[in-house]
């Protein structure tokens, strides 16, 4: 999937589009994707579901993903 999507961006700009970053809504857009999806920002354990964590996640199934295929 990241393959498509970096295919007709260019080597030297931004990937994603927009001022969401130099704005810094970026906290804000997840908070509204999250709600839509049903999933809530802070669960019962106070836990965040934030870029951080999402970045922490997608880092572990990467990692695991990779070391099943050695």
């Amino acid at each position: 999937m990241p393959k498509l999507w970096l295919a007709d961006k260019p080597t030297w700009g931004r990937i994603w589009p927009g001022k969401w970053a130099e704005y810094k809504t970026a906290g804000k857009m997840m908070q509204v994707d999250l709600k839509a999806a049903g999933v809530e920002y802070i669960d019962a354990h106070g836990l965040y579901a934030d870029f951080h964590a999402l970045r922490h996640t997608f880092i572990n199934l990467k990692m695991s993903r990779l070391k099943s295929q050695c």
